[in-house]
């Protein structure tokens, strides 16, 4: 999967949250989608932009969730949260998406600090579709403060 902007990108949330831990840089969750017109609108006009790239390419590790990923999950399981047998990435991605965050929309960010029990810690109010670039940097150098006040 290329990620937007050369950025380096993970695409498993557990995989993710092992670099950060390794390198000691918050987390930004992307819940995003393929056919997520959105999606592709914030990577565009807001992630590309000067103010932002270096913040998210350099002081981040990027978490892609693609909650419409077709590849078919090794063990389903069935969601606690909904009952459904869960069959393939994207439902993975959403379901974990819908338990932890409590929406299913896309674009969905959420800043975390990896824990070393495996668990993470929520750094600032998520947020959604936005192309306001000032707002998406102060949410980003938010995460990044607080980040550091719990080090």
């Amino acid at each position: 999967l290329l990620p937007p902007h050369d950025i380096l990108a993970f695409n498993d949330y557990d995989k993710g949250l092992a670099y950060a831990r390794k390198v000691n840089k918050p987390v930004l969750i992307d819940f995003t989608g393929w056919a997520c017109v959105n999606c592709r609108k914030m990577e565009d006009k807001v992630w590309g932009e000067d103010e932002i790239l270096p913040l998210i390419r350099d002081e981040y590790v990027l978490v892609s969730l693609y909650v419409d990923e077709r590849k078919e999950l090794d063990e389903p399981y069935v969601s606690k949260l909904s009952g459904k047998k869960m069959r393939n990435v994207g439902n993975k991605w959403a379901d974990f998406q819908a338990i932890h965050f409590e929406t299913n929309s896309q674009p969905y960010y959420v800043l975390v600090a990896p824990m070393k029990d495996g668990s993470f810690k929520i750094l600032n109010q998520p947020t959604a579709y936005d192309e306001d670039v000032d707002a998406y940097r102060e949410f980003l150098e938010c995460g990044i403060r607080q980040f550091e006040a719990i080090q």
